[in-house]
Formats: structure tokens, sequence, C-alpha cells
């Protein structure tokens, strides 16, 4: 080997090739002097290297799944993102999500799916929008929810490659508030009395948590998971007078003024 080539095979399992006797003659090999080394990671990406100088990249293969989070069995794949995202909006009109977003570049660009979460760790996809393929200039895409849950909900875009690969945006949220819309009835309830809570038609899940308190703000009982189709049944005999009702459900909470008789 010629004294001025040099390799260095790190831990993470990437090559750097320094020397004047170095060539990089294609994607999946080089040369230093009359050694070649394969590997289908090689990539030539520091612009400002000097001349024969390879940068460190990965030898192994994959993609990512992520904006800038790869797969953790890999190691720093680097890979050309399929667009530039320049903007992502949505707002909430008479209970219908606006989505909006911009990009600035495509290229190999497969579709956008779009993903909803009530939570931001369980995401369900409730579209898919054609991309355009190739284009340097601003693109514009919109996107109705008609059946938007309620509560602090969350969407983000999933833009995936023609093979496959794919990122995803940041995560945007818009809150489809219950406030005012629940009740319970009857209202005075008296001592033995079953209520029920009513909600929003279109409110379909069941109420991820409600508890009663007395005005001086000790818990009285708990409702987990409820279903609003089932009767309020209070366990422990209790004082008449005023009680709240607090809702909490998908990350927004309201709270309700119940009369006991």
């Amino acid at each position: 080997m010629n004294a001025e080539s040099e390799i260095f095979l790190t831990s993470t399992s990437v090559i750097r090739a320094v020397g004047n006797n170095t060539n990089q003659t294609n994607n999946n090999y080089i040369t230093i002097g009359s050694t070649q080394i394969n590997g289908s990671g090689i990539n030539q990406t520091n612009n400002n290297a000097k001349p024969n100088q390879l940068t460190e990249g990965n030898l192994g293969g994959g993609g990512c799944s992520g904006l800038g989070n790869c797969d953790p069995n890999l190691n720093d794949q680097i890979i050309a993102l399929p667009i530039e995202l320049k903007t992502f909006t949505g707002h909430l009109n008479n209970g219908t999500t606006q989505l909006n977003w911009t990009t600035a570049k495509e290229e190999n660009f497969s579709h956008f799916e779009l993903e909803r979460s009530v939570d931001q760790q369980k995401f369900e996809m409730i579209g898919i929008i054609q991309g355009r393929g190739e284009s340097f200039s601003d693109l514009y895409y919109d996107f109705e929810d008609s059946d938007v849950p309620y509560g602090k909900i969350y969407y983000r875009l999933k833009a995936v490659d023609i093979d496959d690969t794919f990122e995803y945006s940041p995560v945007i949220s818009v809150e489809n508030s219950f406030k005012g819309k629940l009740s319970v009835y009857p209202n005075p309830v008296q001592q033995n009395e079953e209520m029920k809570i009513k909600v929003p038609g279109k409110f379909i899940e069941n109420i991820s948590y409600m508890a009663l308190y007395d005005i001086q703000g000790s818990l009285i009982q708990e409702f987990i998971d409820f279903d609003p189709v089932n009767n309020l049944k209070v366990n422990t005999k209790i004082k008449s007078g005023l009680y709240l009702l607090k809702v909490q459900h998908n990350g927004l909470e309201e709270n309700i003024r119940v009369y006991l008789k």
C-alpha cells in the first residue's frame, strides 16, 4: 500500500480513506493504491474535502424512518430526503380540521400519508395524498379532516419516496373543545338517584376520566374509561350540597356543577 494512503475503520463500521493514491470509481467501491474496498454505502459528501479524500459514511444498507431519525439498528445512513417541507399548519372550523402544507422541493417523491393521534404515541393514517414527483418550486396541498375526535388532536405528515423510504414532518395540534357541551341530568339530583351525562352527538368515544369532588376539593368517586351510554351512580352516601364533576378527555378538561338534594 502506498505510504501516502491511509484507511481508518471505526467502531461504528464506517470507513475513511485519505491519500494521494485513493480513488472512488463508483458508489460501490474505492481503491487505495492497488487495493479495492467494496461497500454499498460509501459516500463522498464533503464538498471541501481534499482530492482523493472520502468523508465518513456507513458501509451498511437500509433507510431512515423519520426526519433525521434512522432505524436504531443502522449506523447514520446518509440519504437524500424526498421533499423539503416549507410549511405545515392546521386550524379547526366548525368541527372540521383544515390542514395545509407547502413543499419547496420534491425529488423522486411518491406521496404523503396524513396521520392523526390523540396522545402523540399511537398515530393512525386518515388519508393519502399523491405527490407531484419532481419539483423545485413551491407546491401547495390541503386536506380536510371532518371526523375529528374531541380533545387535543395531533397531526403529522409521512412523506414517502418512490423507493419506500420516508420521513416525518413536525407534529402540529388543534383543540376540538367540548367546553360547554357536556351536562348531567337530572340536576339537581336526589340521593341514590342515578345521573346521565349528556355529550355531543359526535362524541363517540368513552370518556377517559371523570371524578366527583365535594366543595372542599375532596375526591368522592372516580370513573375511568366511562361509556356515556351508562348511568352515573355515586356509590358513597354523601351529604346534600354542591359538587363538582371533573371531566378529562384527550388532554382537555371540563368542570360540571352537580347539585345533590
